[in-house]
């Protein structure tokens, strides 16, 4: 039965012609569990997830696998973008099953949908040290039919360690100055001197920590923290990671150098990365950022923007079935594309004989160190980039997420200022007023759209503190006194629907899992907490009014001690 046919997410609809026998997260499967006295399989993923699509293609498109899965579970597919409130309950319980946690996840579930095991990628036969795909199902299926009182003590135990890092973090209030001091000496010791970022490999773009320094050194304008900044953003950029045809940036660098990505472009990472070089841009009217973020606005607006005038989720890393494929070159490519021009190319994407990634090619980079006049650069890229369209093109995912969609809007009013560009203003205002339009529908906020057509996923935390904070920037920026009115709206309504002596990702009455989750950290990006923190403090700000000041006093109170000790991963509430 195809039930994925008609689904919101392009993700599930990249299911639909498995032989599995996939329901969507809900009712229907979960009473089909308890009718058949069968496990649930709960498979979790994203439709830009490389090796998503390789477990896809090695075990869900098996005719025996799916005969088995279908016989012996019942099977749940689950958009970790659309359901972020999912993911991150059985992330947590991943996490604390194996000691790591990725995409694609595999979480079996009892009736009460507690997880008893899980994993993230299973190959289809052993190897690396990990049990095929098979050998788990079999395993997890004998598991349920005759040892279910283990079962109901694992899942007991795990189900009390998720409420415990989810409950209220022991109030150890400390004072700002402190928080600062301990955030930047942390941050010191991490940071790369070689290859600048903080930690090593895989290196994320670390974006909400940029942006945290950035208004770190308004108060104090340290020349090593600047150097931090500029050294990272011009690393991140100069690398592959950074795409230097088309601008924008990939999820991630699979080396502590910035250079061999995963090549996903997400639409979370480019709104917070159009925001940090239009600050840089602002603060040093240094040209090279100039340049990353125009290029970086017009990937935006030619490649993510759909027909509504919102902003996709994503676009994906394979092309062909290959990760990598539409953006990587060789010395060949160059002399087609390029001719007696080739030579100047090939030195400033630093292409050569010693290809830099896979099948011979290589992922281009910039050379800071060549010598070339903007109109030869400009040239050189745009011949390249009229080359590489003809090659066929990663998917994009249409998925229309408020919560992303306010980032970039936030990042493109932003972007707007530095560039003194009213046409990536007016775009930026065209995305927010859909999003009011279309998203609030009599009162309530949905978390997404697909080709105009809402999902019955609820706005979350992130969601609203997302539009929230869209709302101020645009009434910076317009003037607009509607904007700011609907601000002050949004802000009452997430302390009813999320406050329950503390605030919580999910409203209560839209909770299914068997733990209400908290995002108290970022995870690749925002904390809806951090968010939340900032959009009450910028209302104090504006209002004077002390209840703002409270609500934002209060979860920084709570975080103050995590923030000290791990800025990275608190970034957002250092704003």
């Amino acid at each position: 039965m195809n039930r994925l046919a008609s689904a919101q997410s392009p993700y599930l609809s990249q299911h639909q012609n498995n032989p599995v026998d996939w329901f969507e997260w809900g009712d229907e499967a979960f009473q089909e569990a308890r009718n058949r006295d069968l496990p649930i399989l709960l498979s979790i993923g994203y439709a830009a997830c490389h090796w998503c699509h390789v477990m896809a293609h090695e075990s869900f498109e098996d005719l025996e696998i799916a005969k088995f899965m279908n016989e012996r579970f019942v099977n749940i597919k689950v958009d970790r973008e659309e359901r972020p409130d999912i993911d991150a309950i059985y992330m947590a319980a991943t996490q604390a099953i194996t000691g790591h946690g990725g995409w694609p996840m595999t979480v079996f579930l009892d009736h009460e949908l507690k997880p008893f095991y899980a994993g993230t990628y299973f190959p289809p036969t052993p190897r690396h040290g990990l049990p095929s795909f098979q050998e788990v199902l079999e395993a997890m299926s004998d598991a349920w039919q005759n040892q279910k009182e283990l079962i109901a003590k694992s899942t007991d135990e795990i189900i009390e360690q998720l409420k415990a890092q989810n409950s209220k973090l022991n109030q150890q209030l400390i004072h700002r100055d402190q928080v600062l001091e301990n955030a930047i000496a942390n941050l010191r010791q991490e940071f790369d001197l070689n290859h600048a970022g903080f930690g090593g490999a895989p290196k994320f773009p670390p974006h909400t920590t940029l942006k945290f320094l950035l208004r770190y050194l308004t108060q104090d304008p340290n020349p090593e923290v600047m150097g931090w900044v500029e050294r990272t953003a011009i690393a991140m950029a100069s690398g592959g990671m950074y795409d230097q045809l088309a601008g924008g940036f990939a999820r991630y660098s699979v080396d502590n150098r910035w250079l061999v990505p995963h090549f996903e472009k997400m639409l979370y990472d480019n709104a917070v990365l159009i925001e940090v070089y239009a600050e840089l841009y602002l603060r040093t009217k240094n040209p090279r950022y100039q340049k990353i973020l125009q290029d970086s606005v017009h990937f935006v607006l030619r490649e993510l923007k759909t027909q509504e005038g919102v902003f996709a989720s994503s676009l994906d890393a394979d092309s062909e079935g290959e990760e990598g494929k539409y953006y990587a070159f060789d010395l060949a490519d160059l002399e087609t594309a390029l001719g007696d021009k080739s030579e100047a190319a090939a030195k400033l994407f630093r292409v050569s004989d010693a290809p830099s990634f896979e099948a011979g090619k290589s992922v281009l980079q910039y050379d800071l160190e060549q010598e070339l006049s903007s109109e030869d650069y400009f040239a050189l890229q745009q011949t390249l980039l009229a080359y590489r369209e003809r090659r066929i093109r990663p998917d994009r995912d249409d998925k229309v997420l408020t919560g992303w969609n306010a980032w970039m809007i936030a990042g493109l009013l932003r972007a707007a200022t530095a560039l003194d560009d009213n046409q990536v203003a007016l775009a930026a205002q065209a995305a927010l007023d859909y999003l009011l339009a279309n998203h609030f529908v009599e009162g309530e906020l949905h978390r997404s759209s697909l080709s105009g057509k809402l999902s019955k996923v609820p706005g979350q935390l992130e969601d609203w503190t997302g539009i929230g904070m869209a709302l101020l920037k645009a009434h910076a920026f317009f003037g607009e006194q509607s904007y700011f009115q609907k601000a002050v709206e949004v802000a009452t309504e997430i302390t009813a629907r999320f406050k329950t002596e503390i605030y919580y990702d999910t409203e209560l009455r839209h909770t299914q899992t068997p733990v209400r989750p908290r995002t108290l950290t970022d995870s690749g990006y925002p904390s809806p907490h951090g968010i939340a923190a900032e959009f009450f403090r910028e209302l104090y700000l504006i209002t004077a009014n002390s209840e703002f000041l409270d609500q934002a006093q209060e979860i920084l109170t709570e975080l103050s001690a995590l923030m000290a000790r791990a800025p990275r991963a608190t970034s957002s509430a250092l704003y």
